[in-house]
């Protein structure tokens, strides 16, 4: 099941909801010191609205792929983050 699929079921709900939550926090975290606390949580809420667009899924989706046969379920998370946070990174430049 691709990243795209999956997401729109029910099971995904709890965990895009922790995901978006940490995409936030990690975002603002990053940024009060060099924004300042307003302008950080105003960029984390725009990064969120990002990652939870359905064209930024949609690519996300696929560029991950679907997890190859000897991938671990581990090891699938690892490269689905380091996937996002390229993507991330290309789109806020």
């Amino acid at each position: 099941m691709s990243v795209k699929d999956y997401l729109v079921t029910k099971a995904s709900a709890p965990v895009l909801a922790n995901a978006l939550t940490g995409v936030k926090s990690a975002v603002g975290l990053a940024t009060i010191g060099s924004l300042g606390k307003a302008k950080a949580s105003e960029f984390a809420q725009e990064a969120v609205a990002l990652v939870s667009s359905e064209e930024f899924v949609a690519q996300l989706s696929d560029d991950i792929g679907e997890p190859t046969e000897l991938e671990t379920e581990e090891q699938f998370i690892a490269r689905a983050k380091k996937t996002m946070k390229a993507l991330l990174k290309s789109k806020l430049k």
